[in-house]
């Protein structure tokens, strides 16, 4: 077999069914029944998916599928790594459960693998809601000649020109199922990674192992699959932790120096929130986030202001928000209810300027100076992926009382 589509499966059965289907009808459609098969894991799921899996076996007889449920529940990365063993193909493909392959997923993948030397194949991604809507396009090597890009890792300035242009994790295998690789790499590998079987990203530092040791990285500009984000899941403080404290770690693993300091800035920092720094500073889940090294955290170590000292910290200021986006509207809104002296916003994209939003006019950095000099003011970065940078500009311009609360 060239392809082993690798499915760790846990409970979402009808996810799993949609999955299953959309997978089969490719096979059988592009007659790749000789070079594709299909590998599910399943972790002990109390929501069993035996009947799902007789039934698209029943539907789809010519179709290869490997079906295996493990003894007791053992984590999703022990899944991750048990789906691909339980294949033989070439190459793997694993693909969450509830996610879909996009329209000739199967065959844009096979064309890839078989006109190039490919050892890792990565692409970009569109995230749907359950309607099949397109909420968000993910292009994480920000690939603007739209054309295929290689980088063999084997030449170290190559390995880095990839390092360099990584946007965010999705580029070094942060998400599941816009990367196929080969399997005899994992296998080379081994239980290499045994102590990272509790960090949610085992893929990451399998292919991340291969990168450093030398391979064919080829960035397509073909999506082959579809990424049906679980915000029962995905938007919960546990989640949100665990992905900050995993990715962290496979930053600090894989890096140091310089490119430590730019992949901590593009792949980790966007993690890092209000919520971490409201943990009680004797919890024990707070050390890990103190942990991170990088100028956002730094700054929300020295400047971030908790929910139960706002009302007062706020008390008689004028309070101005560097940020006209979906942060500045909630800091707005929150600010609103303090009682502070006075409360505007700002931005500096110039088509904002002048806007207006929740009842406030939109100014200018300029203006954010001068109304900051006028008295007893404080700046509230609202912005997420460029806090750093925004205190940054704020404190070369002379605004040193900075609050944030997002």
């Amino acid at each position: 077999m060239k392809l082993a589509v690798c499915i760790p499966n846990y409970n979402r059965p009808e996810k799993l069914y949609r999955l299953l289907r959309g997978m089969a009808d490719q096979i059988v459609q592009g007659d790749l029944t000789d070079q594709v098969e299909i590998c599910i894991s399943d972790d002990k799921s109390p929501e069993s998916p035996d009947k799902v899996v007789a039934q698209i076996r029943r539907f789809y007889p010519d179709v290869r599928i490997v079906y295996q449920v493990n003894e007791k529940n053992r984590g999703m990365d022990y899944n991750f790594l048990q789906s691909v063993m339980l294949s033989g193909a070439e190459y793997c493909w694993i693909v969450g459960n509830d996610d879909e392959p996009e329209e000739n997923g199967l065959k844009t993948i096979l064309c890839y693998l078989s006109d190039s030397a490919a050892d890792i194949l990565v692409s970009p991604f569109h995230i749907y809601d359950e309607e099949g809507r397109i909420l968000l396009t993910i292009d994480p090597l920000h690939n603007q000649e739209n054309g295929v890009l290689y980088f063999d890792t084997r030449n170290p300035q190559e390995y880095e020109t990839l390092l360099t242009r990584v946007r965010d994790g999705n580029a070094l295998f942060c998400f599941l199922s816009n990367v196929v690789f080969r399997r005899a790499d994992w296998v080379r590998h081994g239980d290499m990674f045994a102590d990272k079987m509790n960090t949610i990203f085992i893929q990451m530092y399998m292919n991340l192992q291969t990168l450093k040791e030398g391979a064919v990285y080829v960035y397509i500009p073909e999506k082959f699959i579809k990424n049906h984000g679980d915000a029962q899941v995905n938007e919960t403080f546990e989640r949100e932790y665990a992905v900050l404290v995993g990715l962290s770690g496979v930053v600090d693993f894989f890096f140091e120096g310089r490119m430590h300091a730019l992949l901590q800035e593009r792949i980790v920092d966007s993690r890092i929130n209000g919520r971490m720094w409201a943990l009680p500073d004797d919890s024990p889940l707070k050390q890990p986030i103190l942990n991170v090294k990088s100028a956002k955290n730094e700054y929300y170590g020295r400047y971030y202001v908790r929910p139960e000292r706002r009302g007062a910290y706020f008390s008689e200021k004028d309070v101005l928000v560097y940020g006209a986006g979906d942060l500045g509207r909630r800091a707005v809104a929150e600010l609103a209810g303090y009682p502070v002296k006075s409360l505007s916003l700002y931005d500096s994209d110039r088509k904002k300027q002048g806007q207006m939003l929740d009842g406030y006019r939109i100014g200018s950095p300029a203006q954010l100076k001068e109304k900051y000099g006028e008295g007893n003011g404080v700046v509230v970065p609202a912005n997420n992926l460029s806090l750093a940078e925004i205190v940054d500009r704020v404190l070369q311009e002379g605004m040193t009382e900075i609050a944030i609360i997002n």
